[in-house]
C-alpha cells in the first residue's frame, strides 16, 4: 500500500485548483479580476490559467491551498458581491484560425464599389487583386480579400 495513503498525507496534485467566479460587472477588465485574485491579502496567489466565459470567470491557481482560501472567503469587488466556488476547469478554447493569404476588411461604406476597394488595396499593398478574390459577407460593410501573396498592408 502507498505510504502517503497510510500516513494520511494530502495528494494536492489531485485536489481541485480551479474556481468559478460570478457576480462581477461585465465591463470589468480581465486584468482587474486577475490582480484581485492574485493578491495574497484576498487569499489569492499565483494564477496558472484565466478564462472568461459568458458572465463567469474560471481561475486555476498553482496551489490547492490558495484555491481553498479563495473559496472560503467572501469577496466584494467595487459594489459587487462575488460568488466563488470550486469548479471543473473548462476545456481550452479552440485556437482561432489564422490565414496568411486573406484579410477581413470592415467598415466598408455602402457607396464603396468593388472596383474602388480593389484599387485602394492594390495601391496600399503594391499587389494585384482580381474581382473574384473579394468576397462580401452577410453583414454589411465587411469583405474578405484573398491575395496570391500577402501584401504589407
Amino acid at each position: 500500500m502507498d505510504e502517503r495513503v497510510t500516513r494520511g498525507e494530502d495528494d494536492t496534485d489531485k485536489k481541485p485548483k480551479t474556481v468559478e467566479v460570478r457576480g462581477f460587472k461585465q465591463d470589468l477588465s480581465d486584468d482587474t479580476l486577475q490582480l484581485y485574485f492574485e493578491n495574497p491579502r484576498r487569499g489569492g496567489g499565483e494564477i496558472l490559467q484565466f478564462q472568461r466565459h459568458h458572465g463567469s470567470a474560471h481561475i486555476t491557481f498553482a496551489d490547492f491551498k490558495v484555491a481553498k482560501q479563495v473559496v472560503e472567503k467572501t469577496h466584494r469587488l467595487g459594489d459587487c458581491d462575488l460568488q466563488v466556488q470550486f469548479s471543473v476547469p473548462p476545456p481550452p478554447l479552440a485556437p482561432r484560425p489564422t490565414y496568411t493569404d486573406r484579410v477581413l476588411i470592415t467598415g466598408i461604406r455602402e457607396c464603396t464599389t468593388t472596383d474602388c476597394l480593389i484599387n485602394y488595396l492594390e495601391v496600399r499593398g503594391h499587389c494585384d487583386i482580381t474581382d473574384n478574390n473579394v468576397l462580401y459577407g452577410d453583414n454589411q460593410g465587411m469583405a474578405v480579400v484573398i491575395f496570391d501573396e500577402m501584401p504589407d498592408l
